[in-house]
């Protein structure tokens, strides 16, 4: 299934940005953001496109000005989500759960999608 993405360019300049967010950060699985300040991959795009407030299970709707950081969000997850050609009930956070996947398996995906 391929995702539309409304905005490409920013689309990938988000995904960069998780990226550089994860080498500082550090990489998890199974939550969107650790008390040790790791992010999942779906975590690092959110703190990519200025959302503040992550916790280990999401994010916080109210915070001011989300409904267009949630758009970014959305069209750089699609973007990831087309690159690794998930599946209809597959997502970018099964992807980065996998009890296979690495550190070097997300930098690849997350620099490949954003060229």
């Amino acid at each position: 299934m391929r995702y539309e993405i409304h905005n490409p360019e920013q689309a990938k300049e988000d995904l960069k940005g998780a990226l550089r967010i994860l080498q500082r950060d550090g990489w998890t699985q199974g939550k969107f953001k650790c008390a040790d300040g790791k992010f999942c991959v779906q975590g690092a795009i959110l703190a990519a496109v200025g959302v503040q407030r992550i916790g280990p299970n999401g994010y916080d709707a109210a915070e001011a000005d989300f409904y267009p950081k949630q758009k970014r969000f959305h069209d750089a997850n699609k973007l990831l989500m087309n690159h690794l050609d998930l599946g209809y009930f597959q997502t970018s956070a099964d992807w980065n759960d996998d009890a296979d996947r690495t550190f070097e398996d997300v930098r690849a995906a997350l620099t490949a999608a954003s060229a």
